[in-house]
């Protein structure tokens, strides 16, 4: 499926999609931050972290990726 690149320069492979691996197949959810304005317009993406969120999945949401917080109508802690 491709991967991505890690700040300290290694490849990280991608697992799966939103599409083929519901939240139900994973342990925990990280969305790393960078630019969100593909992910938070998109409703696979919203759908997914949602249903982790109702699922009780622990989710990180790194850097910017604090931001869906807001675009997903979802509590914060603190």
């Amino acid at each position: 499926m491709g991967e991505v690149i890690a700040d300290d320069g290694s490849p990280l492979p991608i697992a799966g999609t939103f599409a083929g691996s519901p939240s139900l197949t994973v342990d925990a959810v990280v969305v790393p931050g960078g630019d969100l304005s593909a992910l938070s317009q998109s409703g696979d993406a919203r759908y997914y972290l949602l249903e982790a969120y109702k699922h009780l999945k622990p989710i990180l949401l790194a850097g910017d990726a604090r931001q869906l917080t807001s675009v997903l109508h979802v509590p914060t802690p603190g």
